[in-house]
Formats: structure tokens, C-alpha cells, sequence
């Protein structure tokens, strides 16, 4: 069973190592015919079933056949002529190489040879047509070439023509722009001096307004009409939620404070003093 073990794992370990090999050889140097029955065991002979690269049997049984060797892509009876039919194989595969480069040097000799010599005729032909086409059309470009000259001159006159207009006018209009642009200006300075002391007018008139609304509103001026400020651990309150009774309050006046203790904090609706 360990040999069993030891073949199967030699397997897996050629499978795993992801080289490329072209077959693997199963031999077996002789021994007794008991040895001969670890190749008769179901799990080598699974294993050599289902494995991916050819296998070659040279077990060195010539008269009796294992299960392997019969799962096995090719069976020889010995390790001697396992590695004959490698060699021969090889051979075989080494002879049809060299036969099939000798004709594929043999077809690009020919093909070279049709290619180059259809290549020196149409050169030949390309020549001629060229000189022909040369020759033939000659007059025909002296033609056009005489006309492309006279239609440039024509265009070019026009050109400066229209180039010598148009600076007339870039002379001409500046000044008149120019003479617009200054009228503008000043009256747009005008207005923006005319505007400026009236908004700074009206600015200065809203100014004095909110001046005297703010000191109106100043403490001291609430101070001097009777009103006092009461405040809460040094906090201005507006009303007494959440003071509760015994807590101490100051009480602001114009010219006096007064530090004093809650005797009863009551709710009203806030129309006693309404006008």
C-alpha cells in the first residue's frame, strides 16, 4: 500500500508542478510477482486512467499484463523497450521536422523567386506608365501652372485692394471713437458726482435717524424714564420662568442697585399695562 501511496503522490506532484511535460514513464527494474501486484491496485490504475499527460508502461512483465498497463496511453514489456519507443518516436518526430523544413524552404525558394520576378515586371510597367503619364500630361500642367499664376495675381490685387480700404477706415474711425467715448466720460462723471452728494445726503439723514432711535433705546435713557433692568446671577431676564422662589435677583436703577430675594413668583397674562 505505501508503494501504492508513494506513486499516486508522485503523480499528483507531476500534475501540480504545471510544467509541461511531454509523457510520463511508468517502469519497473524486475523483481518478484508479488511486487508485480501493486500495479494491479485500483487507485494507480485510477489514477493513470484520469491522468491528463500520456503515460508509458515498462513494468518488465513479458508475459503478464496490469491493470496500468492496460489504462496507460502506450504498454511496452520492459524499461529497455519503453525507452526504445521514446527514442523512436522521438526519432520519428525529429525526421518529419526536418522533412517538413526542407519543403518550407524549398516553397519560399520558389515563392521568392515568382515574387521577385513579379516584382522586376510590374517595376517595368510602373516605369513605362509613369514616363507615359509624364509626357502626356506635361503640356496640361504648364497650362494650369500659367493659370494659378494669373488667378493669384488677380486674388493678391484684390486683397490689397480691400487691405488698403480697411486701413483707411482703422485711421478714420479711432478718433471718431475716440471723441464719443470722452463726450461719455464726462457725462458719466458728471452724473456720478450729482448722484454721489445725494445718496450721501439721504445716507447722513437715515444716520442721524438711527442715532436717535439708538440712544432713545439706550439703558440709561429707560433708566431715567423709572424703568428698571432685573437680572439673574448676572443675566438680564425678560420674565421669571423657570427663577423659583428664595432665589436672589439685582434690580438696575439709574443710579443704585438693589440685590434682592424672590418672596412669590406668579403668573399674569400680561395686560396690566397695555395702552
Amino acid at each position: 500500500m505505501d508503494a501504492v501511496k508513494a506513486l499516486v503522490a508522485r503523480l499528483v506532484f507531476i500534475y501540480q508542478s504545471k510544467k509541461k511535460y511531454d509523457c510520463v514513464v511508468i517502469i519497473r527494474g524486475g523483481g518478484s510477482k508479488t511486487d508485480f501486484l501493486v500495479f494491479d491496485q485500483y487507485e494507480i490504475s485510477r489514477a493513470v486512467a484520469r491522468f491528463p499527460i500520456p503515460i508509458i508502461t515498462g513494468i518488465g512483465h513479458t508475459r503478464d499484463v496490469s491493470i496500468v498497463d492496460l489504462m496507460a496511453n502506450t504498454q511496452t514489456k520492459t524499461p529497455t523497450k519503453a525507452a526504445e519507443f521514446i527514442i523512436s518516436h522521438n526519432r520519428f518526430f525529429e525526421e518529419r521536422v526536418l522533412t517538413m523544413q526542407k519543403a518550407i524552404v524549398i516553397k519560399s525558394q520558389g515563392l521568392l523567386a515568382k515574387a521577385h520576378e513579379k516584382t522586376n515586371r510590374a517595376n517595368v510597367i510602373v516605369i513605362n506608365k509613369s514616363r507615359t503619364l509624364i509626357s502626356h500630361h506635361k503640356d496640361e500642367l504648364i497650362k494650369f501652372n500659367q493659370i494659378v499664376v494669373n488667378k493669384t495675381r488677380a486674388v493678391l490685387y484684390n486683397l490689397q485692394s480691400n487691405l488698403v480700404s480697411l486701413l483707411n477706415k482703422l485711421l478714420s474711425k479711432p478718433l471718431t471713437i475716440t471723441s464719443n467715448r470722452q463726450n461719455d466720460l464726462a457725462h458719466l462723471v458728471n452724473n456720478i458726482q450729482v448722484n454721489s452728494k445725494r445718496y450721501l445726503t439721504n445716507q447722513k439723514g437715515y444716520l442721524g435717524h438711527h442715532d436717535s432711535v439708538i440712544r432713545l433705546m439706550s439703558p440709561r435713557n429707560i433708566l431715567k424714564k423709572g424703568f428698571a433692568i432685573v437680572s439673574h446671577k448676572g443675566n438680564i431676564i425678560k420674565n421669571s420662568e423657570g427663577i423659583a422662589a428664595g432665589e436672589e435677583l439685582t434690580v438696575s436703577l439709574e443710579y443704585s442697585e438693589i440685590n434682592t430675594k424672590i418672596i412669590t413668583n406668579t403668573k399674569t397674562d400680561g395686560t396690566k399695562y397695555d395702552v
